[in-house]
């Protein structure tokens, strides 16, 4: 998505644009961290760096699992 690094991380999360609009908009909700057995990372709230495809990709999968594979 870019092609120099600017010193600038831009984190893109992964979920439905209703939440989005809660967060970010109105401000009536907030991300609500993950904390599963199998995250590999540990416990939070993830983002993909400088990676909208990727956000968009995972979003798309957690509400269709069967047709993302």
């Amino acid at each position: 998505m870019y092609s120099k690094r600017t010193g600038l991380v831009i984190g893109f999360h992964g979920c439905d644009i209703s939440v989005r609009d809660k967060v970010v908009c109105s401000g009536t909700e907030s991300l609500k961290a993950s904390d599963n057995e199998y995250d590999w990372l540990g416990g939070g709230v993830y983002f993909w760096e400088n990676n909208y495809d990727r956000a968009y990709e995972f979003a798309h999968f957690l509400k269709e699992p069967s047709s993302s594979q």
